[in-house]
């Protein structure tokens, strides 16, 4: 598997030094001997290294980066949950040379990362490393550093002639600048910018990264299972936040209460942090909709326009299901669009035949009629039955909607009318046959007539 690293020893190499100040902890001579390095391991397709065991190598090549090699060594290393690893160079196994007898001060030196045997690339050594050499000297070696006394909390400073203690500077900035990565600007904070891109940013970072290239910040906390997060907060008041639940690793949306969650294989939970499906939406019954009802899910299409709104299934061969419970209500083809709802003679129970129907169908008024809420311009027309006739008649077919403003509107269930048609044409056949038996009869008795008349 190709593998890449994505390293974070910023001192050590230049045009990132703006890390030094982000990730201190990272940074300068672990020990006496040896500096720390940190990186995090991905693969050729840029996925992290998660929670695995490397091979990491080192060789410092002496005066450019195909030079010799006067120190090599491996490292035994182990990823954490984001791909991070760490190892102090100078305290590996070598391979080669004696870290300690590196003259640091006396060429330029270049470090070469390996990682499972494959070279990673090569990058100049600058300053950091060299401060190894303060180890082997006194005060008194250094010509350009006072030998003052310092106070406490004093900093070197350059004066023009040599490094001095200071109280750095004074004033009434909450820092002292160094270089041009930082800039503070009466309370707006800038990394690698010096301005705000909108009047309302008070803190921005710009990366200088490349196109298709990630550039960004991250939140860590120290445990696996911690929850870094993103807040918000009004007057003082904390009012919402994102943030990544360690425990069962799923990045989360809190706003008076987990809202929104987001698992790891890509399962997204509405008012539920545990989705058991792609888009698992949790209805509440306390929440009140905008139109006095309770509302699960709305598709709305809010617009000036003749646009249709659309629920589908894209598949080869996928038939739209819906369920309830956890078990199978009704089915739409993917073939015609025809619905289908469940019949199984194993899910029905205190079953009656039907009572006679046939009255009820031949009083039951049929209509053509347009809806009151149509737009003039829609001269369509419907056919069917008015819901107060239906219920009259067949109360079982007939339900109130709970979702509109004020009285709930009667619906009605038309597929309902199938068994009810059925049993209508059932009846009707059994007076037809019964008609067709007498008509026999009385054919047979005309016939017997005819007969004696001749």
């Amino acid at each position: 598997m190709p593998l890449s690293l994505m390293q974070k020893h910023a001192p050590f190499f230049r045009g990132l030094m703006a890390l030094l100040m982000i990730l201190p902890a990272s940074l300068g001579l672990a020990q006496e001997r040896g500096f720390n390095y940190q990186a995090a391991a991905r693969d050729n397709n840029g996925n992290l290294l998660a929670n695995q065991s490397l091979n990491v190598g080192f060789r410092i090549h002496e005066g450019s980066a195909g030079g010799t090699v006067v120190y090599e060594e491996t490292h035994s290393v182990n990823t954490n949950a984001y791909g991070l690893f760490d190892a102090v160079i100078g305290e590996g196994t070598p391979n080669s040379g004696a870290f300690d007898n590196i003259d640091w001060a006396g060429d330029d030196y270049f470090l070469e990362v390996r990682l499972n045997g494959a070279p990673m690339g090569t990058e100049e050594l600058v300053e950091v490393p060299y401060a190894k050499v303060a180890t082997d000297m006194s005060l008194s070696d250094l010509g350009d550093v006072s030998n003052a006394a310092p106070s406490n909390g004093n900093v070197l400073q350059w004066n023009g002639s040599e490094w001095s203690p200071s109280a750095g500077g004074g004033g009434s900035s909450p820092w002292l600048s160094s270089g041009n990565t930082i800039y503070y600007n009466s309370g707006r904070v800038f990394v690698n910018r010096s301005n705000f891109i909108t009047s309302n940013e008070y803190f921005g970072i710009q990366t200088p990264t490349g196109a298709g290239i990630y550039g960004g910040m991250y939140i860590e906390t120290e445990n696996a299972t911690g929850r870094p997060f993103y807040g918000y907060a009004t007057d003082g008041t904390a009012r919402a936040w994102t943030y990544w639940y360690g425990v069962d690793s799923t990045f989360r949306l809190y706003n008076l209460g987990d809202r929104f969650a987001i698992t790891q294989d890509g399962r997204y939970g509405f008012e539920t942090n545990s989705p058991s499906a792609d888009l698992h939406l949790v209805h509440d019954l306390n929440t009140v909709a905008a139109q006095d009802g309770n509302v699960g899910l709305k598709i709305e299409n809010d617009g000036p326009n003749n646009n249709n709104w659309t629920l589908y299934v894209q598949n080869s061969i996928a038939d739209l299901y819906l369920y309830f419970e956890n078990t199978a209500r009704g089915q739409f083809s993917d073939t015609d669009g025809s619905y289908s709802t469940i019949s199984d003679a194993r899910l029905k129970t205190q079953v009656e035949d039907l009572p006679s129907v046939l009255d009820h169908v031949l009083s039951l008024p049929a209509r053509s009629y347009r809806y009151s809420h149509q737009a003039p311009e829609d001269q369509s027309r419907s056919l069917g039955f008015f819901a107060q006739d239906v219920m009259a008649r067949f109360p079982e077919l007939v339900t109130d909607s709970q979702q509109d403003s004020g009285e709930g509107v009667h619906m009605v269930n038309y597929a309902g009318f199938a068994p009810i048609t059925v049993k209508a044409i059932q009846e009707q056949q059994a007076i037809i046959e019964a008609q067709a038996e007498r008509i026999d009869e009385l054919e047979a008795r005309l016939q017997a007539l005819e007969a004696r008349l001749d």
